[in-house]
Formats: C-alpha cells, structure tokens, sequence
C-alpha cells in the first residue's frame, strides 16, 4: 500500500517493522533456550564457510565474493554454524541489486589482543546509523529498524558476545559493516595459516584519501603527515583535541580516516573518540574509520581502545609503511 505521493504508507511501514521484532525476538528466544554448540575454528576457516555459504544462495547473478586476511589467524571458540550463517547474511546482504560485473563484495579478517574482526565492504549500503551506532540512546531501535536478515544476522552475532558496528569507506563506496568478536573468544594463535584468501598487499599509494591527523608532539605529527602526504593522502593535522573535533563537526570536509594519539595534554585519545562517536550516533552520520596511535600497546590497552570507538591500534614508534597499509585498506574499501 502506497500513499498519494507515491511514498510507503506509515503504517504499513510500522506494522512491517513490528513484524520483523517479533521475529528477531522469536529468534533470540530460541537461541536462549537452545544450547550453543560450541566448537574449536580458525577465523579464516569460517569465514570461507560463510564466503561459500552466501556463494551458493547467490547464484553466478551477483558479483564475486573475495576474502582477504590481514593478519595471522586465530583459533576462535563459538558456536560456527549460527557465526557461518550470520556472516553469510551480511554477503548477501551486500550484494543484493549490485551487477555481477561490479567490484567484488570483499570480506577481511584481523585479530588483536582485543579479539577478532571481520569486516564486509558494501554491506552497509542502505542502512540508517542510527540502527547500528555505538552510543545509542534509550528508543532509537525504534526509530531506525533493520531489515529481517540484518536484524538476524546481528542477533545471531551478539548471541556470541559480538557486535556489529557500521563504518565508512572509501569516496563512492558504500558503507562497511564490521563484526567484532570479543576476547574471550579467542584461544589461541592459529599453528598453520590457511591457504585460503589473499595475503594483505602493501598500500604504497594513498591518493584520494584524507586523514585527520592528531598528534601532540610537533615532531611526530610534522613526520607523520609529511610521509602521508608522500603517499598521496591529504591530512588535516592538529596538535590538541579540540580543534580537531570542532574540524570534525563542521562537516565541512569529512575525513575518510582517523588517527589519533591516546596521551594528549588537556583531552585524550580515548575522550575525542567518545566525543566523535556521539556526535555521529546524535547526526545519523556513519562513522569513519579511527585507529589510535600509543605507547602502550597491552592487551588492556588494545580493549580500551576498542571501547572507546577505535577500529585498529599502533604502537608507538608507528611503522609508517603499516600505518600506510592500514590507511589504505580502510579507505579503498578492502585489503
């Protein structure tokens, strides 16, 4: 049913959204009451599971379906076919209306300290933030619904102690959704790295991209956005937090990335980020991509970084080809 004006009509739009809670929640109520079934997986294992999961329910009409692992593997503890399945619906979810002549749907995978992500470039086209923001208020689900296999696919991943989070990418590319796997779910390093997917490549060239910088000390921000710039990014560079985020809020050139130190005179690292994040949960803004810079590189310390909105962190003294690396996968839109 339609209005005049050719738009949804209100309460159909409100009783389809009702319909798909209803379902989530039958879902997650399910899952309650069944047991997990947890087993032992590589993270790169189960993403090709997933990768050949969507494959398969896709058919040839939809574009190719690429996995790139960052980093080394890890051995995850969880329940892998719900993960499998969830992480298929994302893939899915990406490559519904695309031609099968377009850029591939590209799904990477890193671990820290901090856990495991897993990242699915374009699936993030079409939804509102405010369905997936970090620092949601009371109510605004409501507001902003996901569809039936985003809904299930983000219950299916915080049944596992995960999250999912939406980021942007690079100019004219639709938005990344990223899942992230918590700590606990980690138990060891993988022995043997699978020979499935690709291998990061180096990101040499940075052209197109914008940075926003913040460094305190005069020196490493002067290096840092002098070799930046030799790679072809544009940077906006600032001392102090501030101004940094007063840039950020005016809108009035969007950063692709950030990168921020943590111990800063007056505002931190981890208060700027918060900051950011709220500002872009309060707009409907989807949230760029930050990597915090630090001296302190524990497993503490890379969790904190998490928390506070981070997606990657450096120790201190950066090296600069992985930051560049780093830059470059976040803002072309894959590894």
């Amino acid at each position: 049913m339609r209005t005049r004006r050719g738009g949804l009509n209100p309460a159909l739009m409100l009783m389809q959204a009702q319909i798909i809670e209803r379902i989530v929640d039958a879902a997650g109520a399910l899952q309650r009451v069944l047991p997990a079934q947890l087993r032992l997986v590589t993270l790169e294992a189960l993403v090709e599971d997933a990768a050949n999961l969507a494959r398969h329910a896709l058919g040839a009409y939809a574009p190719p379906i690429e996995t790139v692992h960052e980093s080394p593997s890890c051995v995850l503890e969880v329940d892998a076919a719900r993960l499998e399945r969830a992480l298929a619906n994302l893939m899915v979810h990406a490559a519904h209306g695309r031609n099968p002549s377009a850029a591939p749907i590209v799904t990477a995978t890193s671990a820290s300290a901090a856990g495991a992500d897993i990242r699915v470039t374009q699936a993030g086209a079409g939804l509102d933030p405010r369905a997936l923001a970090e620092t949601k208020r009371h109510g605004d689900h409501a507001n902003s619904p996901l569809d039936l296999e985003m809904a299930l696919a983000r219950q299916f991943v915080e049944s596992q102690g995960g999250s999912m989070v939406l980021r942007a990418a690079g100019r004219g590319m639709q938005p990344s959704l990223l899942v992230r796997l918590p700590a606990h779910a980690v138990r060891q390093p993988a022995v043997a790295r699978s020979r499935s997917g690709t291998a990061a490549p180096l990101a040499a060239r940075l052209d197109g991209a914008h940075v926003l910088l913040i460094e305190d000390d005069p020196d490493a921000l002067g290096f840092l956005a002098l070799t930046l710039r030799q790679a072809g990014a544009t940077v906006s560079a600032f001392r102090l937090a501030a101004p940094a985020f007063a840039f950020y809020a005016r809108g009035e050139r969007t950063p692709d990335i950030i990168v921020s130190d943590i111990t800063m005179p007056a505002e931190d690292g981890y208060s700027l980020l918060w900051r950011v994040r709220s500002w872009e949960a309060d707009n409907a803004w989807i949230p760029v991509p930050a990597v915090a810079v630090s001296a302190f590189s524990r497993s503490e310390d890379v969790q904190r970084a998490r928390t506070h909105g981070f997606d990657a962190h450096l120790r201190k003294p950066v090296d600069v080809s992985q930051l560049i690396t780093l830059i470059g996968a976040w803002t072309r839109g894959s590894f």
